[in-house]
């Protein structure tokens, strides 16, 4: 696939979403989808790896009452581009360390922190990066989200079939995907661990590389962003051939 090819299919991909939620009557005059996919088409199909992320929902605005508003931008369009901007969001972070150590081969104590070299949010046009949920909102239960999963699988497994990542890093998301991907009763083929805190569980459907990772935003307690970044570049470093 050429990079005109893929920034068409993903144009096309992007239209879907928008008359899916209008079909769906989850979109209205206050609320659009925020799409995702890929930054920079030529950058990701000359990766390798080619990484894609899998996060739960995008935020944008609320209204008075407390419900969601806004919308109708992408994320990978109109903020992964801002480089000045993009590297202060929390969430971003760990994805632009994890990405950056790989392919410049360091760890996380060999990097430079993001405010001190904002260039290295450059790496984010090498990945592909997908929410479950295409609507701005404000509800990250397990319940809502499985839920949310089901009404845009048939999108979000045409995301997945599009890109062709190698790697998928499922930020605390797997769980709605794994018996899709490699049913439910699967082992880990390994566990990645440090201070008796479990990071990452790797998985294998073919040759593609499955990270069961929790949220890089949402860290569970006593968890460092060191760790999740070093774990994560072990796994792929171990797991993918």
């Amino acid at each position: 696939m050429t990079a005109q090819e893929l920034k068409t299919a993903q144009e096309n991909l992007t239209k879907k979403i928008y008359d899916f939620a209008e079909q769906k009557k989850l979109s209205n005059e206050e609320l659009e989808p925020i799409t995702d996919g890929v930054c920079n088409e030529s950058e990701y199909l000359n990766s390798n790896p080619k990484i894609m992320w899998i996060l739960k929902r995008p935020y944008d605005d609320v209204k008075e009452d407390g419900t969601p508003k806004g919308g109708d931008w992408s994320i990978v369009k109109d903020c992964f581009r801002v480089k000045d901007d993009v590297w202060k969001n929390k969430t971003f972070q760990p994805i632009i360390y994890s990405s950056y150590g790989f392919v410049n081969n360091l760890r996380y104590n060999g990097m430079d922190y993001i405010r001190d070299d904002k260039s290295m949010a450059d790496i984010l046009g090498q990945i592909a990066f997908i929410n479950i949920d295409k609507m701005p909102g404000n509800n990250c239960s397990s319940e809502i989200i499985g839920q949310t999963y089901e009404t845009w699988k048939e999108i979000l497994w045409e995301q997945i079939d599009l890109y062709k990542p190698d790697v998928i890093i499922f930020g605390n998301t797997f769980d709605f995907f794994k018996e899709d991907m490699v049913g439910s009763e699967t082992e880990p083929l390994k566990k990645y661990s440090e201070n008796s805190i479990e990071y990452i569980h790797a998985y294998k459907k073919g040759s593609q590389l499955l990270l069961n990772a929790y949220s890089p935003r949402n860290k569970v307690p006593g968890s460092t962003k060191e760790a999740y970044v070093n774990l994560i570049l072990d796994a792929i470093h171990e797991n993918y051939k």
